[in-house]
Order: structure tokens, then C-alpha cells, then sequence
């Protein structure tokens, strides 16, 4: 990936990361460039900046003047650079990286000069404060926080991480709104059978798919009339496989598909969408229904919520929602029968 920061001190450079993912800076100017290292603002830097930009070189006292503190060695800003260079961050998902990404900009931006030595418990709990009237924000900064400070520690810069000590503010309820009966109704009587609302709509509640999983789902995930797929797979993670029954509902729906379609929900280019572009419609089709307060994320909760009502064992919840067992020994008991748990909690559901 090519400039990653371009600094305004010095015109004309760019940061990228080379073949062994390490961060280098360069300059550019009317098709010439040289390297310029490794170290910004270092002495090297700066005597191979003067010399492609043929000027004299600076005083030492210029040097300290144009190098802004948080790109020196042990703030903040370097040590989330290193983070995106980590394996941990390599082996993230496309999506999660991209929302982690903005999450440690905004944090560079406010912070990124903080040393990271220096920083204690009242420091992080500050950071947190800044954002107390939003729980779920100020948990991701201290998420961000504990990976980033991770590093420091694997690098020898810390020897312990003071972001694991720090406790989450409490959430209000349970996150996202749960759809209830009539606000489903509510949106099949916009979106009727047939259009690719109702199909998401109805992909969504009688699997129970995130939406992640529910943007890729198709004609290759089912056989025998059961539809399997890979819950939270990663580069580096196996995921949880799912193996459930196609409801009734599901499969009155399924049959209206073009045969020619690889994915439930295939565009208009024969492929699947992606969970972004999936979630923006779901937004626009909610809006539509004038179902301002529904999301795609609280189908997969109706679905739980559906279960629960029907009675349904905690066991056989996780085993249709792709739910790994807790440490608890009553949800591991059992917990080797997925698929014959996921077949009584489906027949359970009506239509």
C-alpha cells in the first residue's frame, strides 16, 4: 500500500511498505524519487531529503523544528504504524481491518504524540472519558488500545500491556434493535416475495447468517436440503461450521430464484455483494418500510429471539447460530451433535 502518510514538513514524501512489510519513506517529484529510509526526521532522512531535493542541508535545530513529535521512536502514532505491519493485524479479515484502521486513525489524530512508556491506567481511562457519552466508542478505543500496546510489548518498548487492566464501560441493553413480529410484517408488505429484499429478509431470519455470511450464501452452500457454511472464518481461523435445516419459509423463497444464480443474493454482475454494499441496501429497504429503528443485525437476534419463544435449549440456539461452547459445562454437554440440535430448533419455528 502506497502513502500511507504524507507529511506537510517535508513536501513531496510519502510513506510505503516494502516487500518485507516494513514502512519506508520516499521522495517525488516530476518522475524522480529517491529513498529516504527508514527513520523520519532522523539525520539520514534529512541529508537524503536535501540531496534530491538538491538544497542545503538543514540545521539540527531546523530538523527538531519541522518533525512533528508523534513520528518519533515510542509514540503512540509509530506503534500503531507497527501494528499494521503485525501478523495479528495481517490476519484479519478485509472488513475488520478497515474498521480497526479508522478507529486507530481517530486515535493517532488525538493522541498520537502520547509516548507509550509513559502511559498508565488514568491516561487510557482519560481517552475513554473523552468518548463516556458513547459506551460502545469508548470500548473500541480502549480495543484498539490493548492490540496496539500488544505490540509494544512484543517489540521490548513495554514490558506490560496497562490497556488489559482497564475494565469496558457498560453497554446500554443489548446493542442493536430486535425485530419484533410486526415490524417484519411491516416490511414483507413493502417488500413482497420475489424482490431481493424479501429474499434477504427472509435468507437472514431463517438462518440466522450475519450479514457477512448472508452476502456470500448460495446455491454451493446447500446439499440434501440443509444449508452449510463457515461462521467466522479468517485467514489464520478455522471458523464454526453450521448445518441446518432449510425451513419451509426459506425454501418457498429459495424456489423463486433464477436457476442461473450462484448466490441468493447475486448483483446485477453475477456475483455476490459485499457485506457493505448488502448492509446499505438493508438500510434503504428499512427506510422504505419506514422502519427507522431496524438493521440487518437485528434479524439475527428475531432469529434468536424466535428460538427462545419456541423454548428452545441454549444448546441447540448456539447450534443453529454458529455460537461456539462457553465455558460452561452445560453448554458443552451435547455440544458434538450440532446438526441433530439445529434440526429441532428449526421444526420448532413456524412460518
Amino acid at each position: 500500500m502506497n502513502g500511507i502518510i504524507q507529511p506537510e514538513q517535508f513536501p513531496n514524501v510519502s510513506s510505503f511498505l516494502d516487500r518485507h512489510k516494513k514502512l519506508r519513506w520516499r521522495y517525488r517529484k516530476d518522475g524522480r524519487q529517491a529513498c529516504l529510509g527508514t527513520d523520519y526526521g532522523s539525520a539520514e532522512f534529512i541529508k537524503r531529503y536535501a540531496a534530491a531535493t538538491n538544497s542545503a542541508p538543514l540545521h539540527p535545530s531546523d530538523i527538531a523544528a519541522r518533525v512533528p513529535s508523534h513520528f518519533q521512536q515510542g509514540t503512540l502514532s509509530r506503534l500503531i504504524d507497527a501494528w499494521y505491519r503485525s501478523a495479528h493485524f495481517e490476519a484479519l479479515g478485509k472488513g475488520t481491518r478497515k474498521g480497526y484502521r479508522c478507529q486507530a486513525e481517530r486515535l493517532r489524530g488525538s493522541y498520537g504524540d502520547y509516548m507509550v512508556q509513559a502511559m498508565q491506567h488514568k491516561h487510557i481511562k482519560d481517552m475513554m472519558a473523552a468518548k463516556a457519552g458513547m459506551p460502545n466508542a469508548a470500548n473500541n478505543v480502549l480495543r484498539i488500545l490493548r492490540f496496539v500496546l500488544d505490540v509494544a510489548i512484543e517489540t521490548g518498548l513495554i514490558g506490560h500491556n496497562v490497556a488489559r487492566d482497564v475494565k469496558k464501560y457498560a453497554t446500554p441493553d443489548d446493542g442493536f434493535h430486535t425485530w419484533t413480529e410486526q415490524e417484519i410484517s411491516a416490511f414483507c408488505a413493502v417488500h413482497h416475495p420475489g424482490s431481493v429484499a424479501h429474499t434477504c429478509l427472509t435468507t437472514m431470519l431463517y438462518t440466522g447468517a450475519a450479514l457477512k455470511d448472508a452476502a456470500s450464501m448460495g446455491r454451493a452452500n446447500l446439499c440434501d436440503g440443509r444449508i452449510c457454511y463457515i461462521k467466522n472464518a479468517t485467514k489464520t481461523r478455522a471458523g464454526v461450521e453450521v448445518n441446518i435445516p432449510i425451513h419451509s419459509a426459506l425454501a418457498a423463497c429459495l424456489a423463486r430464484l433464477p436457476p442461473e444464480f450462484e448466490f441468493f443474493l447475486q448483483t446485477a454482475k453475477g456475483t455476490a455483494p459485499t457485506p457493505g454494499t448488502l448492509g446499505n441496501y438493508m438500510r434503504k429497504w428499512c427506510d422504505a418500510a419506514e422502519l427507522t429503528e431496524c438493521s440487518s443485525h437485528g434479524l439475527r437476534k428475531a432469529f434468536e429471539r424466535r428460538l427462545g419463544e419456541a423454548g428452545r435449549k441454549e444448546q441447540e440456539i448456539a447450534a443453529v447460530l454458529g455460537f461456539v461452547d462457553t465455558n460452561s459445562p452445560h453448554m458443552r454437554l451435547g455440544m458434538d451433535v450440532r446438526s441433530e440440535l439445529a434440526d429441532r430448533a428449526i421444526s420448532s419455528i413456524a412460518v
